[in-house]
């Protein structure tokens, strides 16, 4: 049956009362600003646990990094601890004189320690000992000297000063990061100070001063008021 007059009269009142209604909701200040802050709600909610996420994906990230930095440092400080006890037993004697292409090193050095250092050393008391690198004319090479024990490493290493009178020098066989150290320490103190090594670590004395320093690092190092 079709709509009545007064059925399509009253459905057209309805349609204007809404139609007013939604009108009046849209040009209200109060309701838009509502729906501006829901919108903006929904977007910030939405957004904030995307952010959050990255946030936390980046941390564990972060973590795994300083744990593979730790590793890897703790592997290197481990090698070069191994290095360091492999080089224990040796030192390295610069400023003798090089003859012939048939040298006796052997000979050599054991005369420096015996005769010129009066020391009592063993047959056995050196596992080897020979010129380090290729031959240069008028340069003398450096020679390596590995002890059979401790002992005999340190007799010799403990009485090199009695070799200045011949500018013979005796230095522990460094790695080339204790070396490196060992340099940067000797040219910041200069001639106000000394340094040494004693079992692969590296000590200073200031001339004005009564302490004696260690040096592990750089910032040791830059710390230095000399």
């Amino acid at each position: 049956m079709p709509p009545t007059r007064n059925q399509m009269k009253g459905e057209d009142e309805l349609h204007s009362i809404i139609k007013n209604l939604v009108i009046k909701l849209c040009t209200s200040d109060d309701f838009i600003s509502q729906v501006t802050q829901t919108i903006t709600n929904i977007i910030e909610e939405k957004y904030n646990k995307q952010f959050n996420e990255i946030i936390q994906k980046n941390h564990e990230i972060n973590e795994k990094l300083q744990k593979q930095e730790d590793i890897i440092k703790n592997l290197v400080e481990q090698q070069n601890k191994q290095k360091g006890v492999g080089r224990s037993r040796n030192i390295r004697v610069y400023g003798v004189t090089e003859s012939t292409e048939n040298e006796n090193v052997r000979k050599i050095i054991t005369n420096i320690f015996t005769k010129q250092m009066k020391l009592k050393l063993k047959d056995d008391s050196m596992e080897f000992c020979y010129r380090l690198g290729k031959t240069e004319t008028n340069k003398n090479r450096t020679i390596m000297v590995r002890f059979s024990t401790n002992y005999y490493k340190n007799l010799v290493y403990n009485n090199k000063k009695l070799l200045k009178s011949i500018k013979v020098v005796i230095k522990e066989d460094l790695t080339k990061d204790q070396l490196n150290m060992e340099q940067e320490a000797t040219k910041k103190v200069g001639d106000k100070g000394k340094v040494w090594t004693i079992s692969g670590k590296i000590f200073l004395k200031l001339d004005n001063q009564q302490r004696v320093i260690r040096i592990e690092n750089q910032d040791n190092i830059n710390k230095l008021s000399v």
